[in-house]
């Protein structure tokens, strides 16, 4: 189980459903606190065995530490035989030949000797319940075959000692063969220690593992245990919080139970004012209708003068963009004859220049020459000069006119242009008043039509509820829903069966009249569809007000070209 947080269970209050499952979820606890109690005395006896291992390992070592004595007292008596026998061989130099025939388990000897002081066995702290037997089956002999070694021992020593002291050859021959025989007992008794201390190592290595095992495995059982606990604290902790928040939750539901009464009472107080407002709304909905019938009266009338409005201006656009060309095809043969005229002029002042410089070089040399000469040239010369400066005085003349000229035609041009610029932004006036007046046409046939709709619904409802209805109470409230019956449903307009429905009225007279040749309206109001229609009809009834001979451009061609031909900083 995991250590989730408190379990939200909304209960109202007297809930069997609830009741059972904590029963269930009490008796998961119980069998869980049997389970916990039945792995705290396996602990228990864990422990026990614990308890008994230690005591096993302690004895153990003890017997190993006697071993360990008896191997340093083996090593001593040894090597005290060793050195005797270094000792007493220079003396029997003739029986060389037996020592070598007879020296190979003298040579072998100390090795087991030395391989017993080399290995210490340091026994661990652990235990096996299965090996406890075969463990003191192996170390029980081991003081008499101790002491069986001391008294070998003791025997080699007292031969060797007879061996230094005796000279007869053969008796040495027998000794030495006595001695060879004890030798090899010990040799094998070693031996058999050895294995023996092997073994006990083993069987100390087993329980070591064993004993880490059971230790780990008690640590296992305890964190098992520690972990039910808590589990069994975060149970008990979640019941409590269960418990409380069942209370505030009761205390809450009986709350929401009385809020929601009192809006309940409300909404049927607001349902009944609001049926009483709807009453009213749709008598101001049968006067907004007379109102409504008036303006789009109105705004009939107002869309056929603005329509009359916008043909004229456009028929004078017309007329002012043809005199502007007029003016425009006037203006360039003056431009043309203005810089004819400053050539000319250039060229006049070039010659006179000229002239100037001729004279003043012929003066400084005729008096050289004849005074007839030099008069004839000065009079040529004068003639020459005033003809110049007459010629020079019209030039000017007619400069200045051509730039009057030039200048009134740039105003009549500028003003042209201020008129043209004022005709458009009436025409665009104009234009989006026609627009808003299209739309709000529009915008109030949406709303006739879904009124007509609703007179419709209310006059289907209308008919069952006439004859369900009781004709004494009257309709004029209508009937409240009841309490718990389904989703409110709007209430129909009643009270209104009696009013009629108003539509414009068809003008006939309006197609007599001319230049106002509009199609009859529907009762659906397509006013959309009819005003494009006066535009054409109007230039095919008018032949009074016809285009003139540039009227094909109309007002929607002078754009951004012509304005750029009208303006004066052009030219």
């Amino acid at each position: 189980m995991d250590s989730k947080g408190p379990y939200r269970i909304y209960d109202p209050g007297g809930n069997d459903s609830q009741t059972k499952e904590d029963n269930i979820s009490y008796q998961q606890l119980l069998e869980e606190n049997s389970v916990l109690r039945e792995r705290m005395k396996g602990l228990k006896s864990l422990g026990d065995l614990l308890e008994e291992s230690q005591t096993e390992a302690s004895k153990l070592r003890k017997r190993v530490e006697e071993l360990v004595r008896d191997n340093e007292a083996l090593k001593s008596s040894t090597s005290g035989f060793t050195s005797s026998v270094c000792v007493g061989t220079p003396v029997q130099t003739d029986t060389q030949g037996h020592r070598k025939h007879h020296g190979h388990p003298t040579s072998v000897r100390p090795d087991p000797c030395e391989g017993l002081t080399t290995k210490s066995v340091q026994p661990e702290t652990t235990v096996s319940t299965r090996d406890k037997s075969v463990a003191s089956a192996s170390v029980v002999p081991l003081p008499q075959e101790n002491m069986e070694l001391a008294s070998q021992l003791q025997r080699l020593e007292s031969s060797f000692s007879v061996f230094a002291e005796e000279s007869n050859p053969n008796q040495l021959l027998a000794h030495l063969g006595r001695m060879a025989v004890e030798f090899h007992h010990l040799s094998s008794k070693v031996q058999k220690n050895e294995q023996r201390t092997s073994l006990l190592q083993t069987l100390c290595e087993q329980l070591r593992r064993e004993n880490s095992e059971l230790r780990r495995k008690m640590e296992e059982d305890l964190q098992y245990r520690n972990r039910d606990l808590e589990q069994l604290r975060l149970l008990e902790k979640q019941r409590r919080d269960v418990l409380e928040v069942n209370k505030q939750w009761d205390v809450q539901w009986n709350a929401m139970k009385a809020q929601f009464e009192q809006k309940i009472t409300d909404l049927r107080q607001r349902l009944a004012d609001s049926q009483k407002a709807v009453l009213e709304l749709e008598a101001e909905r049968e006067q907004r209708q007379r109102d409504y019938d008036k303006k789009l009266l109105l705004a009939k009338s107002k869309i056929d003068n603005v329509q009359g409005e916008k043909e004229c201006l456009t028929s004078e656009t017309c007329e002012l963009k043809q005199k502007v060309r007029y003016l425009q095809d006037q203006l360039l043969p003056l431009t043309k004859q203005r810089e004819y005229q400053e050539k000319e002029i250039q060229r006049l002042n070039r010659a006179l220049e000229e002239a100037l410089n001729l004279h003043s070089p012929t003066s400084g040399a005729g008096m050289n020459l004849g005074e007839g000469v030099l008069n004839l040239r000065q009079q040529e010369l004068h003639t020459q000069i005033a003809v110049l400066k007459e010629q020079v005085k019209i030039f000017e003349e007619d400069f200045r006119k051509e730039r009057s000229d030039r200048e009134r035609m740039n105003e009549e041009k500028e003003d042209l242009r201020r008129q043209v610029e004022r005709l458009q932004g009436q025409m665009t006036n104009l234009t989006n008043q026609l627009h808003q007046a299209q739309n709000e046409c529009q915008r109030e046939r949406a709303e006739r039509c879904k009124l007509e709709r609703l007179q419709m619904q209310h006059n289907k409802q209308g008919q069952p509820e006439r004859r369900t209805s009781d004709p004494t109470s009257g309709s004029a409230n209508g009937p409240l829903s009841p309490p718990y019956c389904g989703p409110f449903v709007q209430v129909g307009h009643q009270g209104l069966e009696g009013w009629p429905i108003h539509f414009p009225p068809r003008m006939p007279t309006l197609s007599a009249a001319p230049g106002r040749d509009f199609q009859p309206v529907n009762p659906g109001f397509p006013w959309q569809s009819s005003f494009p229609q006066p535009r054409g009809s109007r230039g095919q009834a008018d032949p009074a007000r016809a285009p003139p001979e540039n009227a094909e451009t109309g007002a929607a061609g002078f754009g951004k070209r012509e304005r750029q031909n009208v303006d004066p900083g052009k030219h």
